[in-house]
């Protein structure tokens, strides 16, 4: 009897035994919320100020994607299994300079990515290229090199941005330099495509003018662009709109949806969240699952509210119901903001950056806003820029990190 009882034990014992392996098989598939990386994608490349240039592939074979700026001055793109190890760059668009952004869709039999990067061989250039990764594929299938805007001298453009109405048409954005002897002014532009496809046409417009001229040209300004519903977009720009008689503090933050339709622009009033800023600042855009947008804005440490990053919320579809939130009062010098639109509730994310070291993040609600509290991913590198996915994919948030080392990934 009592060696039948042993027996019978150590039968229940090696059953319990084997279910706990099996929960902690299963366990250690689930996302614990942690940070990954920052994980090294290359050591010599380098990020644009305010791009969306990292995602991973929702369908298929799920890789991770993230976009760059080579040594050699091409932007690239590497691709990964885990987040961890990376292939070789890959060239999406030879010679390249300035600003670039990505926006993905999933099609559904496979995914889609429109990219848009300024081109090097003529200063002011916009270069579009379509893509494609069919689900048994890691690599990005392209059609050829489109230019949507030659530029030129004293023709430069700032900031881009691209987005894809629900209607299915690309929409590019940027700040533009206008030049009229011997003048120059700088005013938010769109690009809307007739149709996704390989070489649309494009019509650009002027979606917020500039009355200031300078005497001088500048640098930077900056968009930000995010699908609305329909063929409507929110686009927040910072840019030179007025005609101040200090030309020391020009530049403004501005936000306004506008509706493309495939032949027409129209644009709705705008509203002015920051007036008579001393430089353009660094915004990052996302609409929540009630179609309002979300701005997060970079300020310079001198900022007479006393907080250098400040996150903007719109109570009203038209933007011009907004509060504003600060997210630190730390003296931040890269930030950018994605939105997880499968968590319960939706949260916004916050990723910047101060100090010789260290990433930080917050998260809030989409709605009742409260940001959290600060939480650190250790880093020994300073973060020169940041990019962040358009939205979360399989669980996670996605950005990039760039520093005196190149370009990183982190996954949140």
């Amino acid at each position: 009897m009592k060696s039948r009882l042993v027996r019978r034990l150590s039968t229940i014992m090696a059953v319990v035994a084997v279910t706990m392996i099996l929960l902690a098989g299963v366990a250690s598939n689930v996302s614990d919320g942690a940070a990954v990386g920052p994980n090294p994608i290359d050591r010599a490349g380098t990020l644009p100020t305010n791009g969306r240039l990292v995602f991973q592939n929702p369908r298929g074979m799920h890789r991770y994607y993230a976009f760059f700026l080579s040594q050699s001055s091409n932007w690239v793109y590497s691709y990964s299994v885990d987040g961890f190890v990376w292939s070789p760059a890959q060239t999406a668009i030879s010679g390249g300079t300035g600003s670039a952004s990505i926006w993905v869709y999933d099609l559904g039999p496979q995914l889609i990515l429109h990219f848009v990067g300024n081109g090097l061989q003529s200063s002011g250039s916009i270069l579009y290229r379509r893509g494609t990764i069919p689900d048994n594929a890691e690599t990005i299938t392209w059609t050829a090199v489109q230019t949507i805007e030659s530029g030129g001298s004293f023709a430069r453009t700032f900031g881009l941005s691209i987005t894809r109405t629900e209607n299915g048409l690309p929409v590019v954005t940027a700040v533009a330099e206008v030049y009229t002897n011997p003048r120059y002014r700088y005013e938010v532009r769109g690009w809307g495509a007739n149709g996704d496809t390989a070489a649309p046409t494009w019509i650009r417009a002027t979606l917020l003018p500039s009355n200031l001229d300078f005497p001088q040209p500048q640098t930077g300004g900056y968009t930000s662009a995010y699908s609305a519903g329909g063929g409507n977009i929110v686009v927040v720009g910072s840019f030179a709109p007025r005609a101040l008689l200090n030309l020391t503090s020009p530049w403004d933050v501005t936000w306004f949806p506008a509706i493309w339709d495939g032949s027409t622009w129209t644009v709705v009033t705008p509203s002015v969240l920051s007036a008579s800023q001393s430089a353009p600042r660094p915004i990052s855009l996302v609409i929540d699952e009630s179609r309002l947008p979300h701005a997060l804005v970079l300020y310079s440490v001198s900022n007479p509210n006393g907080f250098v990053l400040v996150h903007y919320h719109s109570y009203s579809l038209d933007g011009t119901k907004w509060q504003p939130f600060p997210v630190s009062g730390n003296p931040v010098t890269s930030a950018t903001l994605s939105i997880d639109l499968m968590s319960i509730p939706h949260k916004l994310k916050a990723i910047y950056h101060y100090g010789a070291s260290n990433l930080y993040w917050k998260e809030s609600p989409t709605s009742g806003i409260s940001w959290g509290q600060e939480n650190i991913i250790g880093w020994s590198d300073n973060a020169l820029d940041l990019s962040s996915s358009q939205r979360e994919s399989n669980g996670r948030i996605h950005a990039l990190a760039e520093s005196s080392n190149g370009v990183s990934y982190i996954g949140l």
